[in-house]
């Protein structure tokens, strides 16, 4: 085994270790550069819009509090898909009026949550797109004699 040592540290199924293993992390191109510095607005408007919502449903739950109710979206697995992908039912007769409102705060920002998500996913998948052509064609023209 030319190369190979022993390393107790490593996951592989026998404990071994050899050069090109460990070279294959040394084989990042600047098309894998590209593609996450393309990326990262997208991921970053996406994280920013996470952000925003939870500072939504914080009001949300205020406001149910406020009528001396207890809003919990996390209480029940049908509540948020409701709230994502039936946004009719989301809303139960049951409900009292503090989580009602509470309830009516969060749809009225679930059209602008979607529509920021969407945005970011977009920005991510092109921004990546276009992060891998530029590095590519600097590549490509940095390698012309």
């Amino acid at each position: 085994m030319n190369g190979a040592r022993w390393n107790a540290s490593n996951n592989n199924r026998r404990g071994w270790s050899s050069d090109v293993q460990n070279d294959r992390y040394k084989q990042v191109t600047s098309g894998n550069y590209g593609f996450l510095i393309g990326a990262v607005p997208g991921y970053a408007y996406f994280l920013w819009t996470m952000l925003w919502f939870r500072r939504v449903k914080k009001e949300a739950v205020a406001l149910a509090w406020k009528k001396g109710e207890f809003l919990d979206m996390d209480s029940s697995e049908n509540q948020n898909y409701d709230f994502l992908l039936r946004a009719g039912k989301f809303i139960k007769p049951g409900d009292g009026l503090g989580a009602r409102e509470g309830k009516e705060h969060m749809l009225s920002a679930r059209g602008r949550m979607l529509k920021r998500f969407r945005t970011g996913a977009i920005l991510a998948v092109v921004g990546a797109l276009i992060g891998v052509g530029v590095s590519t064609g600097i590549d490509l023209l940095m390698a012309r004699p």
